[in-house]
């Protein structure tokens, strides 16, 4: 519709679910919506300059960047060289910052062995034998903080107050692994990974490496070749956007 990919569906409540659990993450934030503009922002890299994301292409689907999106903000970022060369976790105050947090996190991780749940990465052996969100640290503080502004508490009670429900004495279905595994915040036995076949899968861990080192280079530059840099690492989006207003 207009250009527009649009997703009808019907007599199904884990969108709904999915919905209202990301709506609570955004207000548990808050942050002038940090949730909802982070999303677009790395929706937006995703999908014009990276090309990966598409689930009906067999590519991300917006659901698996959106739990990607969550782990970050929920302390799963790794840490990154700042000011002066000190190496820490990043605040996560911007879209940009998210951005970053995400390229970074994700270029690192190990995709051949672990599975990506909300609350943290689990071996993907273990995980495919046994689908559950992995245990809170025992030293995890409800409080938020400038690297983690979604705390794993509050993340782990979102997740508890939306999951969707097995049936009454329903055996639990098998998690199969794929070459990227995302496992779904609410119903942790479905594998966001599962469109991606194994080309997709190189690519997008090929973008993501590259996003990373674009973006690492753009911000060493300082404000004024950094904020050039950016502006380049998001060419195709600025384009289309041109091109649509110009139409």
């Amino acid at each position: 519709m207009d250009d527009c990919v649009v997703d009808v569906s019907f007599d199904t409540l884990g969108g709904l679910r999915a919905v209202t659990m990301l709506e609570a993450a955004a207000r548990a934030v808050g942050h002038r919506h940090l949730v909802k503009r982070a999303v677009l922002l790395v929706k937006a890299w995703c999908f014009y300059e990276a090309r990966v994301i598409g689930g009906h292409h067999g590519l991300l689907s917006t659901y698996a960047l959106e739990t990607m999106v969550l782990r970050v903000l929920a302390g799963g970022g790794v840490a990154v060289a700042g000011a002066g060369g000190a190496v820490s976790q990043p605040p996560l105050h911007t879209p940009l910052d998210v951005l970053r947090s995400f390229l970074a996190t994700y270029a690192a991780f190990d995709w051949d062995a672990d599975t990506l749940t909300a609350l943290g990465a689990v071996p993907t052996a273990a995980y495919a034998a046994r689908p559950a969100l992995p245990p809170l640290p025992r030293d995890a503080s409800p409080a938020p903080t400038p690297a983690c502004p979604l705390p794993p508490p509050t993340m782990a009670a979102l997740l508890t107050a939306h999951a969707t429900p097995l049936a009454a004495g329903a055996p639990f279905p098998p998690f199969a692994p794929k070459h990227i595994n995302i496992a779904d915040p609410l119903l942790p036995y479905n594998n966001l990974g599962r469109p991606l076949a194994l080309g997709a899968a190189v690519r997008v861990r090929k973008a993501l490496v590259l996003g990373s080192a674009l973006l690492e280079a753009a911000l060493a530059g300082g404000d004024r070749d950094g904020g050039a840099g950016v502006d380049a690492l998001f060419r195709n989006a600025w384009h289309a956007r041109a091109a649509h207003f110009a139409a």
